[in-house]
């Protein structure tokens, strides 16, 4: 008798189908697939985090109207190479809109 292989529980589903998001965002916008640093071409998204952390940039400056300093967070969507370890960023506004234009959109 075979073993019967364990099903993929909902996090395993959830992230193959965000990794799946992803690259068809990625692809859709025509973003290079080579790494600027090395070249090589296999990337890891970070999306699971430790302690459901949300990667991002924590961006600082001063106001134009006085010494005021302000901060503001901004939620990105870190790939990694895995040859040289070179991280990009995307903003995840960016990827959110698109796939709320993908949600309207009927499939092909």
């Amino acid at each position: 008798m075979e073993e019967a292989s364990p099903a993929p529980d909902n996090d395993e589903q959830a992230k193959v189908k965000a990794l799946a998001d992803y690259i068809e965002f990625f692809n859709s916008v025509g973003a290079s697939a080579s790494c600027p640093a090395c070249g090589n071409k296999t990337w890891a998204v970070q999306d699971d985090p430790p302690k459901n952390l949300v990667p991002g940039l924590m961006l600082q400056g001063r106001s134009k109207t006085g010494p005021q300093r302000m901060e503001q967070f901004m939620p990105v969507i870190m790939v990694i190479c895995q040859k040289c370890g070179f991280m990009r960023n995307h903003a995840r506004e960016v990827f959110s809109a698109w796939q709320e234009k993908k949600k309207g959109t009927p499939n092909e």
